[in-house]
């Protein structure tokens, strides 16, 4: 008994006994919005032992031994910067945690799974994504641009609904294609280049393709990170579908266990960039004088102006400048709300956005509602089951046609071609008044023409993880991207020709990609050997339907699907298409020692796209790297990482359309001539293509060398990638016999070759407890060379420069401009060089007085003073398509982006810049504001006050009027211009605003920016991003008909809860 009640006293002293000579701290470790942080370790800086964990109240407390006041605490947490703090005579310590962007890049998302970055063997760029941008981006594209070496994006347009071109170190294929994958959360999302023809009847026959952002639906505020797979080492574990690079994107998931509620709210205010110089009322007059005294037939139209033309007197037209009426300042309201929380066994996370955002020109806009739910539970110990779905509502107004626009099928030709003003008509009076429908020019446009897209998307995805004892653990994934657009289209007959009426056309489009993934994986880790493998299979379908119907002398807008049917022309047709593919695939990543990693993948797919003979290829990969800084003898303390990195993988593409190695028929409809003018149809069944049942997949191999290089505990980070990347067999459309009643079948011929080098740097200069600078830049160089064609291809002898030729194998591209303007190819691929090269016409300047030019036709007069003076290459005496020569380049010398951040206590400042040298453009639209030889429509100022006199020897243009229709039809070098720009993209300033103890509101943020505030570049368009044909290589580099860049500001205030 009595040695019960000692040991009973003992028990109750010890902890009293313990603590003599000890100190007792504790605090709290908080967010920086006040959100407490659980699970933060609080432990001595040299002595590991005495360490403490928050709690969920983000509580902790620790006993110190003595002497306490040299004490240094050591705070840190994954996702979060370390803190260090000195004891001394404190005994209270409440921390504030706050994100660490380089820690939480740590962890790297691959294909199927995720690694160290430490790890990472093949080329891969992280994107941070910047939460102002995103709060601002229509797609996730926009978060891309000038962020990630070797990736270069171009503009279709600045439209709001505008497709876009992203291409990862180059093009490897001609015709098939060259956009990377996307995958978020999994789930392989469709294509993002789609290209729709809706409607074909009417006058804008060429100009009737709408490419719009396949990337819209995904809301970039609901993205955590992007990473992007470059090299064939990386990209191989996705085998047919990884040749031209993954973008693989993380969505958001809760990170603290209490509910966090966020909402946002911003609104912008958007202008036109630029006004285009054109003649106003008065300049176009003095122009329709210039035409009449160069022989031009204008005294119609000049009478049509004035009672009296000679005088100037007795107007009887109302002046009008058509920019100012049909652009506005545009309004855009956004908001964003979420939830997430991770109670106990439970993860999730709910957002909700909608924007809807004004277009600077008049009848143009986007509305966009996206919702999204992650959820994760934690059945047991090794099982969880989780979702991350979205759905998103799209309704776009895009306000004109793409495409081989012209003044007649373009409201944006028409803004800057018509003539600048209106006719006046007379009220019931007799008083003259403005018109006030305007009924003619650019407002037909406004007024009379719908180009609709409403569109359902539907991203979910479902999965299931079980861990086994031994390190094994087994993943299921099933996930499928649909997309249901609706288009209406309509032009009323004041647009179309009087025999046409109003035309209309009514799409519906339904594209399904579903995949299901399942994949087993081991880790193994035992004496300084590191063993991650996996091993999966994975099915794929992707299917397309498209219905439509179109006619014209449609009747009324109102009830546009009856009108149609209804209508004494129409047509209907209906597309649909299939393919799937099965995929085994493999990955072991073997570290020995943190020094030497090792990467191998292999994967086997087979397509329902080729026959049996070819339906199955395999892709392999390796892969090494060697970190120095980890070996024994390697001891510079500022250098904190040197990794070398060397990779080879073989990648292959299958990006056609189905049912190629097969016989395809389609309805045709004839215009039966037995019914009055051609109305009525007869409808039949036509073939569609040449079946070629040996088609096979386009193949890649690329090589990689890489450089990982940090100091200074990654303040001074160097990323270094050297590739050659060569692309077999590829996929292309040939020219065939017309005897064959065809123009083209697909086959496998051509080898084309990507080389490049890539430059990433980051940098934080200074880092205080107070303030901080972080630099960030990239720079990339990309060479294009065709190695071979096809052996039936053209070849001849083709002149690069006036006085060089060269023996080479070639074929054409496609044109890029109407009836009139540019209407030839406008680009040339051959051997040994560059793809898409511009191909045309050279100048020698302006025929001056007592000179003469080269006639344009054989046996044609001679071209007199003013005229251009284009150069007859061959020297036979006349211009023929054989004095053609390279004039231009649309593949730019390098592409580049930096950024730059300050913050200071609660404010933070940032700007991000991107640019390209080289990239020339087809300026389409100043072929014809160029065009001096056309009565009735507007020009640029200085073609019309800089054109040839014989008192201004020196002009830049040609003479009034001395320019014929056969000329505006060739593509000249005048036609070319330099795409080089550097834009400063962004400009952002936000405060986090002390809240305090505020129990309910924790976090508060207001931001300001500036978006496109400032670009520099020497290309006259409205802007040099841009590439009108988008994804389509045979059309690259052209501008035609393109939407206007615009200039905004916005206002956001971001509420935490």
């Amino acid at each position: 008994m009595k040695h019960n009640i000692f040991l009973s006293i003992i028990l109750l002293l010890f902890p009293a006994l313990a603590a003599i000579g000890q100190t007792r701290i504790f605090g709290t470790v908080k967010e920086v919005s006040g959100e407490p942080v659980a699970g933060a370790v609080v432990m001595l800086k040299d002595n590991s032992a005495v360490a403490a964990v928050s709690d969920l109240d983000g509580r902790w407390e620790l006993n110190v031994p003595e002497p306490a006041e040299k004490a240094v605490l050591v705070v840190n947490c994954l996702g979060y910067k370390e803190i260090e703090q000195l004891v001394g005579k404190i005994a209270i310590f409440d921390f504030v945690l706050r994100e660490d962007s380089q820690l939480l890049e740590d962890a790297v998302v691959v294909g199927y799974g995720s690694m160290n970055r430490s790890d990472l063997t093949g080329s891969v760029a992280s994107v941070k994504i910047d939460n102002v941008v995103a709060a601002k981006a229509n797609s996730l594209d926009q978060l891309l641009h000038g962020h990630a070496a070797g990736v270069d994006i171009v503009s279709n347009n600045a439209g709001p609904d505008a497709g876009v071109t992203v291409r990862v170190r180059g093009m490897g294929s001609f015709n098939g294609s060259n956009e990377p994958l996307y995958v978020v959360d999994g789930v392989i999302l469709n294509s993002p280049s789609q290209s729709e023809s809706i409607m074909t009847v009417g006058t804008d026959n060429e100009g009737t393709d709408e490419q719009s952002n396949g990337l819209l639906g995904i809301s970039p505020q609901d993205i955590s990170n992007i990473e992007i797979l470059k090299d064939a080492s990386a990209t191989a574990i996705y085998g047919a579908l990884g040749a031209n690079g993954v973008i693989l994107i993380t969505t958001k998931t809760a990170v603290s266990e209490r509910p966090t509620v966020n909402f946002s709210t911003g609104v912008d205010v958007s202008s036109r960039y630029k006004k285009m110089d054109i003649l106003s009322f008065d300049e176009y007059v003095d122009f329709l004088e210039a035409q009449k005294a160069a022989g031009i037939t204008t005294e119609a139209l000049l009478a049509g102006i004035y009672e009296n033309p000679e005088e100037r007197s007795g107007l009887k037209v109302s002046p009008i400048d058509w920019q100012d009426y049909s652009f506005r300042t545009a309004v855009a309201q956004r908001y964003h709300f979420s939830i997430s929380g991770r109670p106990k066994s439970l993860s999730y996370t709910f957002s909700v956005g909608y924007s809807d955002k004004q277009g600077i020109v008049k009848s143009t806009g986007l509305k966009t509602l996206t919702t999204r739910l992650n959820l994760e539970k934690q059945v047991s110990k090794r099982f969880r089951i989780g979702t991350k779905s979205s759905i998103s509502y799209i309704d776009s107004q895009q306000g004109q046609s793409s495409g081989k626009a012209t003044a007649a099928t373009s409201l944006i030709r028409s803004i800057l071609s018509f003539r600048p003003y209106v006719g006046i008509s007379t009220d019931s009076e007799g008083d003259e008044e403005d018109d006030p429908a305007l009924k003619s020019g650019p407002n037909r446009w406004l007024t009379d023409f719908v180009n609709d897209r409403k569109e359902i998307r539907v991203t979910p995805s479902m999965y299931a993880q079980v861990k086994f004892p031994g390190g094994f653990s087994f993943k299921s994934t099933l996930g499928g991207d649909y997309r249901n657009s609706n288009y209406t289209k309509f032009k009323s007959s004041r647009i179309n020709s009087t025999s046409q009426g109003s035309t209309g056309a009514i799409a519906d489009i339904k594209y399904l990609n579903w995949n299901w993934d399942n994949v087993l994986s081991y880790q193994y880790k035992k004496r300084g050997h590191n063993l991650s493998a996996m091993a999966g299979i994975s099915a794929n379908s992707a299917s397309v339907q498209r219905a439509n119907i179109q006619g014209w002398n449609i009747v009324q807008y109102k009830g546009l699907a009856s009108a149609i049917s209804s209508a004494p022309n129409a047509s209907n047709s209906y597309i649909e298409s299939h393919s799937t593919t099965l995929s085994f695939f493999t990955r072991a990543v073997y570290n020995w020692k943190d020094r030497y990693v090792l990467t191998t993948t292999w994967r086997l797919d087979g397509s329902s796209k080729f026959r049996n003979h070819n339906k199955w290829a395999s892709f392999p990969s390796a892969a090494f790297a060697w970190r120095m800084n980890e070996e024994p003898w390697f001891n510079v303390p500022l250098i904190s990482q040197t990794k070398l990195r060397i990779g080879w993988g073989r990648v292959g593409n299958q990006a056609i359309t189905s049912y190629q190695t097969m016989s395809n028929y389609t309805n045709t409809t004839y215009a039966d001539h037995s019914i009055g003018n051609g109305a009525g149809f007869s409808v039949g069944l036509v073939p569609v293509n040449i079946a070629n049942p040996d088609l096979k997949w386009e193949t890649t191999e690329q090589f990689n060398l890489g450089l990982d290089f940090a100091m200074w505990k990654g303040r001074f980070a160097l990323t270094v990638d050297a590739y050659d990347k060569m692309t077999y067999d590829l996929l292309q459309q040939k020219n065939i016999a017309t005897s064959s009643g065809f123009e083209i079948m697909w086959v496998n011929e051509g080898v084309v070759r990507n080389r490049g080098l890539e430059f990433t740097l980051d940098a934080t200069p200074v880092v205080t407890r107070d303030f901080g600078w972080h630099l960030s830049g990239n720079i990339s160089f990309n060479r294009n060379k065709i190695m071979s064609i096809s052996e039936t291809a053209s070849s001849g002898r083709v002149y690069l420069d006036p006085s060089t030729m060269a023996d080479v194998v070639y074929f054409y591209g496609s044109r890029v401009g109407s009836s009139n303007y540019a209407n030839s190819p406008a680009s040339i691929f051959m051997t040994g060089y560059e793809m898409g090269l511009f191909y045309g016409y050279r100048t020698d300047g302006i025929v001056q007085e007592g000179e003469t030019g080269p006639a344009i036709v054989s046996g044609g007069t001679p071209a007199a003073p003013g005229h251009l003076k284009l150069l007859d290459t061959n020297g036979n005496g006349y211009i023929d398509p054989d004095d053609r020569m390279i004039i231009g380049n649309p593949n730019p010398k390098f592409t580049y982006g930096f950024s730059t951040s300050l913050t200071y206590k609660s404010f933070s400042l940032s700007a991000t810049f991107y640019g390209r040298a080289g990239g020339d453009i087809i300026n389409v639209n100043n072929m014809r504001e160029t065009d001096t030889g056309q009565k009735n429509h507007n020009i640029i100022r200085e073609a019309f006050y800089d054109s040839w006199t014989p008192e201004n020897h020196g002009a830049k243009y040609w003479a009034v009027g001395a320019i014929s229709s056969t000329e505006t039809r060739m593509l000249k070098d005048v036609d070319i211009e330099d795409g080089s720009y550097l834009r400063l993209s962004n400009v952002s300033l936000s405060y986090d605003v002390p809240i305090g103890k505020n129990k309910v509101l924790r976090g508060l943020n207001i931001g300001a920016s500036a978006n496109n505030l400032w670009f520099w570049t020497k290309y006259s368009g409205w802007d040099p991003d841009v590439n009108s044909y988008g994804s389509d290589v045979m059309r690259m580099g052209a501008d035609t008909g393109s939407y206007p860049s615009a200039r905004t500001f916005s206002l956001d205030f971001k509420f935490t809860f």
